[in-house]
């Protein structure tokens, strides 16, 4: 890998990090989301920064997702689409055979545009899926 200039372009990667939402959906009211794709059974998100600062606020984030989760993966529930509203922030869960999508704006944004970017961020998955996921990898 180091012949090859592998490793110069993993060490890159590794100190460049995420980037934020804001430059993976510009233009959007999104601060944060986690796409998890079914079929690679992989998940990608965009840095924390710079909404998330420190671990108090990460962690409230973590437990916003495992809320969103919980409410359309609960047994009797059959939601596809869950949207919640609190006073901090605007929330949305999406479920469909090919992926789960959780994303979060501020506590001023619209439905609309909440959706508006949860369609970006698609579009933006599909367009660099073989980027961003690991396709086509060997099985242990």
């Amino acid at each position: 890998m180091t012949t090859n200039g592998s490793m110069a372009v993993i060490r890159t990667a590794l100190r460049r990090g995420h980037l934020p939402c804001n430059e993976l959906a510009p233009g959007t009211a999104l601060r944060h989301f986690v796409y998890k794709s079914r079929g690679n059974v992989q998940y990608t998100m965009p840095s924390f920064e710079p909404y998330y600062h420190g671990l108090v606020a990460r962690r409230r984030l973590v437990s916003l997702y495992h809320t969103l989760h919980a409410s359309i993966h609960t047994r009797n529930a059959h939601l596809k689409v869950q949207h919640c509203l609190s006073h901090d922030s605007i929330s949305l869960a999406w479920e469909t055979p090919v992926f789960e999508l959780y994303c979060v704006a501020g506590p001023n944004a619209t439905r609309e545009a909440l959706a508006h970017g949860a369609n970006k961020i698609i579009k933006w998955i599909r367009r660099e899926e073989e980027r961003v996921f690991i396709i086509g990898g060997a099985v242990f």
